[in-house]
């Protein structure tokens, strides 16, 4: 198995889980222009990270990567059984975290690409952070009193 990630990135739960997995991986580090070149297109047409290429297979989208994990290797015990209820929630925070939290940092961190003016980045940034705490909030609520 092959991880590719690049430095700041959101690839740390996918690394995460390849360590709990315990199977040998190697992780190959990328900058931007690497992410560009023909060979990299081709495992990952989007040119973003993460993308793992396991048996013959590039697989990226880091939601996507964590499913096959727990499904590749049902006895790491990192995820529950499918057809579980438990998987469904499961599911359920995952894409949360990834179509809902993740977007929501992109102005904060990119605010000229939600604006033409510069003048404007500060409130970009200002309404990525109430978006960002409202996503956290609900996190907390749902972990409230849970161990």
């Amino acid at each position: 198995m092959k991880l590719c990630s690049a430095p700041g990135t959101c690839t740390t739960a996918v690394h995460i889980t390849l360590e709990w997995i315990g199977q040998p991986y190697e992780v190959e580090h990328l900058d931007y222009a690497a992410m560009k070149t023909p060979a990299y297109l081709k495992l990952n047409p989007s040119v973003v990270v993460p993308t793992l290429v396991d048996e013959g297979r590039a697989l990226s989208e880091a939601s996507a990567v964590l499913v096959y994990r727990v499904d590749r290797f049902p006895n790491a015990g990192i995820g529950p059984a499918t057809g579980s209820e438990e998987r469904v929630k499961l599911n359920q925070w995952l894409l949360f975290l990834s179509a809902t939290l993740h977007p929501y940092f992109w102005p904060y961190f990119s605010p000229g690409r939600f604006t033409t003016s510069e003048a404007d980045h500060a409130h970009v940034v200002e309404a990525s952070q109430l978006l960002v705490d409202k996503a956290l909030t609900r996190i907390d609520q749902h972990l409230d009193g849970k161990s």
